[in-house]
This record gives structure tokens, C-alpha cells and sequence, in this order.
């Protein structure tokens, strides 16, 4: 298990959460806190989002994934 505890949000990624509703942009970023902490770290074994946010997440975490690679390579 990884032992990380920060990641990086994007400025620009402010577009995709400012064209949102309140209640998607609050569904994506707590699927963001998901996806980084519980997938990625601690080994869950699935992971699934509302098919319309789904491509605002796949923007989102092929960022995530390159800097865990980043990451990972690093340490």
C-alpha cells in the first residue's frame, strides 16, 4: 500500500465543476476523494460512477493516475 497523503486538483479543471449542477460537482469530487484513497490505496476493488459524470471523471483521473505514477517512480 502506498502511504500518500495529498493529492493535486487542477485549476483547470474548475471548468468541468463550474458547469455542473451543486449536487453532480459534489458527487464528482467526493468520487475523486474515492477513487484516490480507496482504489487507489487501500485496494478496493471496484469502483463505479453515475455514467454522467463519468466523462468529467475520466478527464480528471487520467491526471490523478499520472501523477501516482509520478509518485510511485519517485519513491
Amino acid at each position: 500500500m502506498i502511504n500518500k497523503k495529498t493529492f493535486i486538483l487542477c485549476h483547470n479543471y474548475r471548468e468541468i465543476f463550474e458547469n455542473l449542477s451543486d449536487e453532480y460537482a459534489g458527487i464528482l469530487i467526493k468520487k475523486i476523494f474515492e477513487y484516490e484513497i480507496e482504489f487507489l490505496f487501500n485496494n478496493k476493488n471496484e469502483f463505479s460512477i453515475d455514467e454522467r459524470l463519468k466523462f468529467a471523471f475520466i478527464l480528471i483521473r487520467q491526471f490523478l493516475d499520472l501523477n501516482i505514477e509520478k509518485y510511485i517512480k519517485k519513491n
